[in-house]
């Protein structure tokens, strides 16, 4: 496990984390004086460092060096991906991010579609997106993951297909027709190094055509993840997994 510092300073040699980071290491894990902590911000830095004063409210200490290269995880991928899901009901968006957080998509936009059925009202998505946060920060911190992820506010699908193109350099919408093309197909056609690529998710409803139409004009590719129908939490995880291994695979030859 790794601790999300507040306070990480390499020139000087210290770091400092308070809050509900700091009552977790000290109440929670009981950890004292002089023991190790592997610490990152979440941006990139990943150290090791030694607790020197602590309190429930507050832990500091020093810092003694970096971690091997290869336990660094999270620093760079091969491409950068930024899921655009129709938020699930339930706790399911939960799971998504945890898992989604895992796998090291950089960035999350919950999408209110036409068919989405919970829907948070304004005053609710302040507490949600917290919420959803306190899942990603988790998520890294036991993953071993160098950078915390991004949570946009939830757009509806008009601003989440325009964000996707001005921020992407490939957008995919999944869709479960037999008119959409097979993943893989799409991903070997890009004959070039894409650095960054969105995937659009729907409901548990699926999209409508109309989204589906509106997304074909912008340019959106349509691809299918397979003969199966997934549900709206697997099917995100299944399109990233899919697209990092073969990117990954693609650019080592």
């Amino acid at each position: 496990m790794q601790f999300l510092v507040s306070t990480l300073r390499p020139k000087s040699g210290v770091f400092e984390i308070v809050g509900g980071e700091a009552r977790h290491i000290v109440t929670v894990l009981r950890k004292k004086s002089g023991d190790i902590l592997r610490l990152f911000d979440g941006k990139g830095s990943v150290y090791w460092g030694r607790i020197g004063e602590m309190s429930p409210e507050r832990v500091s200490g020093v810092i003694l060096g970096e971690p091997p290269q290869h336990e660094a995880r999270g620093l760079t991928r091969a491409i950068e991906i930024t899921l655009y899901q129709a938020l699930p009901k339930g706790p399911k968006w939960g799971w998504v991010l945890e898992k989604g957080c895992e796998l090291g998509i950089l960035r999350f936009v919950p999408v209110m579609s036409s068919r989405v059925i919970g829907r948070p009202t304004a005053s609710g998505v302040p507490v949600k997106m917290e919420r959803w946060r306190r899942v990603v920060r988790a998520a890294c911190k036991q993953s071993g993951l160098a950078l915390l992820p991004e949570i946009a506010r939830p757009m509806n699908f008009k601003e989440a297909l325009a964000d996707s193109f001005q921020k992407n350099e490939v957008v995919l919408m999944a869709w479960e027709s037999e008119k959409a093309a097979p993943l893989w197909e799409i991903i070997g056609a890009l004959g070039r190094r894409v650095k960054s690529l969105a995937v659009l998710i729907g409901p548990e409803g699926g999209w409508s055509l109309d989204e589906v139409d509106l997304a074909r004009a912008h340019g959106c590719h349509l691809v299918s993840l397979g003969p199966h129908v997934l549900r709206a939490e697997t099917a995100p995880i299944v399109a990233v997994s899919m697209i990092y291994a073969l990117v990954e695979s693609k650019n080592n030859f």
